[in-house]
């Protein structure tokens, strides 16, 4: 094979390793966030679930992902507690929904939430997450 011969095929092996590489690098970053709960902006997670939430419903007031939703407890019968990020159950919210917590589970914080309301009021609340 002649100097052109081995140019060429440097050329092909050098971008048949780069798509490699892209492809692989493309498979790890979608299969290291299995869900879109990691990626919301403002949320930050413990390492550990903190304390619970006393509440046994929450009502959807707006979803932020499918996944996730800023929910207001049920207190004394009424929605008027406190708001939280409810992730994970049932992995598909909708405004107004009541979701009550799974039998043998309780609402546990797994992180905050940082948002801004519409009358650009910085607000952070809890994450809450059903758990064992």
């Amino acid at each position: 094979m002649g100097k052109f011969g081995s140019f060429i095929l440097g050329i092909v092996v050098g971008v048949a390793v780069t798509i490699a590489v892209a492809i692989i690098f493309a498979y790890f970053k979608t299969n290291s966030a299995p869900n879109t709960i990691q990626n919301i902006d403002g949320a930050t997670f413990f390492k550990e679930p903190q304390g619970t939430i006393n509440s046994k419903k929450f009502q959807v007031l707006q979803v932020v992902t499918q996944d996730a939703a800023l929910a207001t407890a049920q207190e004394h019968g009424m929605f008027i507690g406190t708001i939280v990020l409810l992730i994970g159950e049932p992995n598909s919210f909708y405004d107004e929904q009541i979701v009550t917590v799974p039998a043998g589970k309780a609402a546990r914080q797994i992180g905050t939430y940082r948002y801004q309301t519409r009358m650009e009021i910085v607000k952070t609340v809890p994450i809450v997450k059903f758990l064992e």
